[in-house]
């Protein structure tokens, strides 16, 4: 005989719904709390799949708008995160999780071709599984973590629901393609600001990416996504499709002319605003765009294989100390506790750089686009290198990706005469490599040294060598340095 189960739901609605109620807490994190106390009560209760529906809908305005105050404060973060914004990031993750779950499987109980549903509120909730799953893919990589697990099944679970309903996908595909081309952006090479930046940019525009159930040639610029696994989109440039399985292809290319097309406009002097584009910060974040555009334009390639390694390696990511110890000598009596030296693991290695393992030494201040200094052991020269991206699921693991960008480096000064004020600055001085067909370039912080002419200060066994010398381009510019490539003049004044 089965017994019928008794459904009790208002303790749960009643709680709900006068929390609701209440004005915010003054601390947003009270709310964010007590949005994820409830979620998980949702969860766990015995509730019809509408009724749940309805008060995940409610609970999902409120979420919102919390989340609409909190999320801001990650802007500024650097790795490791502090312990406030860890868990300021994490409550943000849990909570857009537990609704986009709560909501799918709600949805997945009534079934798509249910009459318990009318198409638009169909419709309507698995746009929001669809925004809530795009939440947190943004959150995860404004604080450089892992993707939640299940983050791509259930957007396209959500899809497909939509899709097999007969609904108008629209709304869904614009949420899609806008994750999707935030992935072939490759955002972990991005700070938070710049990834936030990278979000305006693909809520106006992030509708030109191509979606399709078959590529058409050229083959290179498409990526696929299988339908039934938790796995990001894959470059065919990279690697093939499988030949079983529902797959779903998409191609940035065109987004990529239309960016090409901004950059040009932009650098004939139209106003941001006027070609729809975010103008908070887009002069600092413009080079983001430059990036984005390349990668949405041609499909990066792997050049060099990975090879898996196993040794220790020591970093300085405090460029002025680095600059201090290249100029004066590391004393014998300083010790690796007492400097911004760290000691971390080489995980695997190819001839443009290394993935590390943080192994011990306190770090902070850490970001993509930073530049700093390795070496093998004690005592051997430092090589520079740029962070290109980094990771941190918890404050006991950190990973990063470094670019070799120099073998060695000289500290110097440079000194530039603005109006009636000279301003100094350290730099690093990469010499020239003929192999290479590179000029002599410096390296600086990003906004202390503009075009024009400037003086170079090297000092060499207690003598001071000075030179006139000219700006000659911007080789290299990220949201923390400057690489320019210049030329010296040897003519008499």
């Amino acid at each position: 005989m089965t017994i019928p189960v008794r459904v009790q739901p208002q303790p749960i609605l009643q709680g709900a719904l006068a929390w609701l109620k209440a004005p915010p807490a003054s601390d947003p994190l009270h709310d964010l709390a007590a949005l994820r106390q409830y979620l998980k009560e949702t969860a766990d209760a015995t509730i019809q799949p509408l009724q749940r529906l309805k008060l995940l809908e409610l609970l999902q305005a409120r979420a919102d708008s919390t989340c609409a105050i909190l999320r801001p404060r990650l802007l500024d973060a650097t790795l490791p995160l502090p312990h406030r914004l860890r868990t300021i990031a994490q409550g943000l993750l849990d909570v857009r999780g537990l609704l986009a779950a709560g909501q799918l499987g709600s949805l997945q109980q009534l079934g798509a071709n249910s009459a318990a549903i009318p198409t638009q509120d169909l419709t309507d909730h698995c746009v929001r599984v669809l925004v809530n799953v795009a939440e947190q893919q943004q959150i995860a990589l404004i604080v450089s973590t892992t993707m939640p697990n299940g983050l791509w099944l259930q957007a396209q679970e959500a899809l497909r629901l939509l899709e097999a309903a007969g609904a108008d996908p629209g709304a869904g595909h614009e949420v899609l393609k806008a994750m999707l081309a935030l992935v072939a952006a490759q955002p972990e090479a991005f700070t938070a600001r710049e990834v936030a930046f990278l979000i305006e940019y693909l809520r106006q525009f992030g509708s030109a990416v191509e979606l399709a159930n078959r590529p058409v040639p050229p083959l290179e610029r498409w990526y696929w996504l299988e339908q039934s696994r938790d796995l990001p989109p894959v470059a065919i440039a990279r690697r093939q499709p499988p030949s079983q399985g529902i797959l779903r292809y998409f191609s940035c290319a065109t987004l990529g002319k239309i960016a090409s097309q901004h950059l040009i406009q932009l650098a004939n002097g139209r106003p941001p605003a006027e070609l729809g584009l975010p103008t908070s910060g887009l002069d600092e974040h413009r080079e983001v765009l430059v990036r984005a555009q390349q990668r949405w334009s041609s499909v990066p390639r792997r050049h060099s294989h990975r090879r898996p390694s196993h040794y220790r390696v020591e970093l300085c990511a405090r460029m002025q100390t680095l600059w201090s110890m290249l100029r004066e000598g590391e004393s014998a009596k300083v010790s690796g506790d007492a400097t911004p030296i760290t000691d971390w693991m080489v995980l695997n290695e190819s001839p443009s750089g290394f993935a590390l393992m943080h192994v011990t030494g306190a770090i902070d201040d850490m970001a993509p686009g930073d530049a700093l200094g390795l070496r093998t052991a004690p005592g051997r020269p430092w090589h520079i290198g740029l962070i290109r991206w980094a990771r941190s699921d918890n404050p006991e693991h950190f990973e990063l990706g470094l670019e070799m960008i120099s073998p060695t480096a000289i500290p110097v000064e440079a000194v530039q005469q603005h109006e009636e004020q000279s301003r100094r600055c350290a730099a690093l001085l990469f010499p020239a490599v003929s192999g290479l067909d590179r000029n002599e370039t410096l390296m600086t912080r990003r906004g202390q040294l503009s075009t024009g002419a400037f003086m170079l200060i090297r000092e060499t066994d207690g003598k001071l060598q000075v030179t006139q010398c000219e700006m000659h381009h911007l080789v290299l510019q990220t949201s923390k340095i400057e690489i320019f490539e210049f030329r010296r003049n040897f003519a008499p004044a």
